[in-house]
């Protein structure tokens, strides 16, 4: 076996990380990895009312890649819904006509903006027919952006709590933090 010389096996090395690198970029881009396990979920596609709901990060990415890709492949479909992101983390370039609405919060520390949103998500899901489709996008962030504290405590107490939490350095999706403890949408 021939050694390649020191400053080709560099190059070569580079090359595939690099590679490696923009492919987990790739398959993690919700351009792309949506549209791909729509086609394999809904092979025959929908029809009728389909509500999208979803909270994240990067919900408003998705739910812009699924409405992009309902405009061509699902044209019968009635989509509608909601989804809450973090602030500043809307599309660049959202479709004109958008059907899914999205609502920016705080992120990790909820806000009354997040509480709004949630309670309206709620009512697009109580609102469901019996043959509605409903598609859930949740991703980093979801349950911090899904604010609906418990009754017994107010959302301005909730937060003074969240934040000298996280100011001790506690983790975030510690099962034993404040917001797994006093329920939120978990209910």
């Amino acid at each position: 076996m021939q050694k390649l010389p020191q400053q080709a096996h560099e190059t070569t090395s580079r090359a595939l990380l690099h590679g490696a690198f923009q492919a987990a970029l790739q398959a993690a881009d919700p351009s792309y990895a949506i549209p791909k396990f729509l086609k394999q979920l809904f092979p025959q596609g929908i029809r009728g009312r389909c509500i999208v709901i979803g909270a994240g990060k990067a919900s408003a990415s998705m739910a812009d890649a699924l409405e992009r890709y309902a405009l061509v492949h699902w044209p019968q479909a009635i989509l509608s819904g909601l989804v809450i992101t973090r602030y500043g983390h809307d599309v660049q370039r959202p479709l004109p006509d958008r059907k899914i609405v999205i609502c920016e919060a705080a992120h990790p520390v909820p806000d009354e903006a997040g509480l709004q949103a949630t309670k309206n998500l709620l009512h697009i899901v109580q609102e469901l027919q019996k043959d509605d489709q409903l598609l859930v996008l949740i991703s980093g962030g979801g349950s911090s952006l899904l604010t609906l504290p418990v009754a017994e405590i107010s959302m301005s107490d909730l937060k003074v709590l969240l934040k000298n939490y996280y100011a001790l350095g506690a983790y975030r999706s510690d099962e034993c933090s404040p917001k797994a403890y006093f329920g939120y949408t978990r209910r």
